[in-house]
């Protein structure tokens, strides 16, 4: 850890010990120690990072002005899986009409937010699948609000949940089907997991695309600054035990939770909304994307309707993840980079420009990895200006210079594996 000021270890101590010295009043003097520790914290990063915090308050429409009559989503199967440790996941099948191609996409959001199913949005990435004739899974693993655990690691869903989906595509298909993956954020940590964990076969995955992630995952500045303060490892002991944080901002809350989500809204931050949902989320997170990348009405079905919730239990191990700059377990110990041999797949590592959570350096040392210790398959690597983090798949200009980049290398894959059976045949 690095050195941390005298009056920023004087504040988070002092705060630390107020949480459990009384049962807390919403009102009390703890107030005071939380805007203490939050100004200090805005100093110390000032101090660390060279530059102050940008905090403008972005401004939205009122939600009645908003269309919310979505288009009609293309109907879709919902599957309801036990993993092999018991837990109970579910993931979404969408058939596409007309001509099908052979290959399935399978699709694992990041952490936070759907960055894939998008009602409000006329072009995400499930109607961009299905329009090019892919039948689409999508993941709904035990992070996400549906299914949320109260107790999990990135290695739980590495290991149990996205082998138990992936062997539900293979109960339909047969085992020898072939699926392009398409991951975001902690889904692409949670992808190299299964495979460099020996945990799924390469042999079922046609092709690979991850944005802003890979098996290395690196932080920008601020994130990093905010990883080297004892900050998981106090909102966990302030939630007990129970580590599912509402958002919507009218559910009802312990006072735990009220704790947790008032230091998130003091967290220095890249831009401030006047979403408290939003607010508290790029709190814990950093800002997830940049507001002017995405529509009002995205922007109001993700903080009120889509993400009630957020599972906090598995930030332990992303926290672990973002100091060491690579994915590890759950202890910390550096199991999965050392089995390159576990990943012969063709593959497209896909960064934003405009870094806010991760920077470019994680597809740019993946790329490196790949074509290293797989020189004999197809890697790419891309960096789309003006994009941060989940803006990159549902920002409003995403399908025209986003979406292409993915599609193409599955096209491409897909005729490397045509011109392979033919000359087999």
């Amino acid at each position: 850890m690095l050195y941390i000021g005298a009056n920023l270890t004087k504040a988070l101590n002092s705060t630390k010990e107020g949480f459990f010295s009384c049962t807390i009043n919403r009102n009390n003097r703890y107030r005071e120690p939380l805007r203490v520790l939050a100004e200090e914290i805005k100093s110390w990063a000032k101090q660390k990072t060279g530059q102050g915090i940008l905090t403008p308050q972005l401004l939205h429409s009122d939600s009645s002005s908003f269309n919310m009559s979505f288009k009609s989503y293309p109907p879709s199967i919902l599957h309801e899986i036990t993993t092999g440790d018991g837990f109970g996941i579910t993931c979404k099948q969408w058939i596409p009409e007309g001509e099908k191609k052979p290959y399935p996409a399978f699709l694992i959001n990041g952490y936070v937010h759907d960055v894939y199913c998008l009602p409000t949005e006329p072009r995400d990435m499930v109607r961009t699948l299905l329009d090019e004739g892919y039948e689409t899974w999508l993941l709904q693993p035990r992070l996400h609000p549906t299914n949320p655990s109260n107790d999990f690691t990135m290695d739980d869903i590495g290991k149990y949940d996205i082998p138990s989906a992936i062997a539900k595509v293979c109960e339909l298909h047969g085992p020898s089907v072939k699926i392009h993956v398409i991951a975001h954020c902690s889904g692409g940590l949670s992808i190299h997991m299964a495979l460099m964990g020996g945990h799924i076969s390469p042999v079922n995955i046609a092709s690979l695309s991850c944005t802003n992630s890979s098996m290395y995952f690196k932080l920008t500045k601020l994130n990093l600054v905010k990883l080297t303060l004892p900050l998981i490892h106090i909102s966990m002991a302030i939630l007990g035990k129970d580590t599912i944080l509402p958002l919507i901002e009218t559910s009802k809350e312990s006072y735990r939770q009220w704790i947790l989500k008032y230091i998130s809204r003091l967290m220095p931050r890249y831009e401030r909304c006047t979403y408290d949902e939003c607010t508290v989320v790029s709190g814990v997170f950093g800002n997830p994307y940049w507001h002017e990348n995405i529509t009002p009405t995205l922007h109001h079905w993700l903080n009120r309707q889509a993400q009630l919730t957020l599972p906090m239990s598995g930030l332990r191990q992303i926290a672990k993840i973002g100091s060491t700059g690579h994915i590890v377990n759950a202890t910390g110990e550096d199991v999965y980079l050392t089995h390159p041999e576990r990943i012969p797949l063709p593959t497209l590592y896909l960064s934003g420009g405009r870094s806010i959570v991760v920077t470019p350096e994680t597809s740019l040392l993946a790329h490196q990895y790949m074509k290293l210790h797989q020189p004999g398959f197809k890697h790419k690597r891309v960096v789309v200006d003006g994009f941060g983090h989940s803006d990159v798949l549902f920002g409003e200009e995403s399908y025209k210079k986003v979406f292409p980049h993915i599609i193409s290398h599955m096209k491409a894959v897909e005729q490397g594996l045509v011109a392979d059976s033919n000359a087999k045949n």
